[in-house]
């Protein structure tokens, strides 16, 4: 079962304002049912907001999602947040507050479209759990860890599993699986 993280309104805007919805949801994928055009997409987040678990779990017609409200300070759990999101090429998350996440598992899984991704505003030093983080983003060339902390991280099976285009990974020496268990 899914974990719904706190109610957010989303606004769905067509890019030539033509049409304009607001609604309130607990799921967003129930509610990303974009008609056939380009559309952004404005997310006002709850400000006690403290899961993100499953938040784009298969919304399968987001190609772009930039952060800049978003405020993830109290966020522990981020696991399968875009897990199955098949067309995403790009992702922002340089305002995302990662330092008291514990749980990244399936964070980017089956991220297909997915080219280039920069991890660097990321705080991972109390994450213990990363198994599958990037599993099957077949089309991912670079990832950039270089502030990636892995000193508490006792699982990370296959965490960059089929990634079959993978050819440059950026990470520092903070990057070890010293006490990994699985």
């Amino acid at each position: 079962s899914k974990v719904k993280c706190s109610v957010y309104t989303l606004k769905k805007e067509k890019v030539n304002d033509d049409a304009i919805t607001n609604d309130t949801e607990e799921n967003l994928q129930k509610k990303i049912k974009l008609p056939k055009g380009d559309f952004r997409v404005i997310l006002e987040f709850d400000k006690k907001l403290t899961s993100c678990k499953n938040m784009f779990y298969k919304c399968n017609k987001i190609r772009r999602i930039t952060f800049s409200l978003m405020d993830t300070k109290n966020v522990t759990d981020m696991s399968h947040m875009f897990d199955g999101c098949i067309i995403l090429k790009e992702v922002n998350v340089d305002n995302f507050n990662t330092e008291k996440v514990k749980n990244m598992e399936f964070m980017f899984n089956d991220c297909l479209s997915l080219i280039h991704l920069d991890l660097t505003s990321f705080n991972t030093q109390k994450v213990t759990e990363m198994s599958n983080m990037f599993t099957s983003c077949t089309q991912l060339t670079s990832l950039t860890l270089l502030t990636f902390n892995t000193q508490n991280v006792i699982n990370m099976p296959n965490i960059f599993g089929n990634c079959s285009s993978l050819s440059k990974i950026y990470f520092s020496d903070l990057f070890n699986n010293e006490n990994v268990i699985n």
